[in-house]
């Protein structure tokens, strides 16, 4: 997944993501800042919600 920098401040591996329509939780796995303003997420496989 592909962010605003700003969006994502202060996110950084083994962090978790829940997706608000069906509360799935994903694992952040991987933060790549490409330079131009814009941080791409790598996110693991989907996890059941606990």
């Amino acid at each position: 997944m592909n962010f605003d920098d700003g969006l994502v401040a202060g996110v950084r591996k083994g962090g978790v993501l829940t997706r608000k329509l069906d509360s799935a939780v994903y694992e952040i796995v991987r933060v790549v800042p490409n330079g131009f303003g814009r941080t791409t997420l790598q996110l693991s496989k989907r996890k059941r919600a606990h």
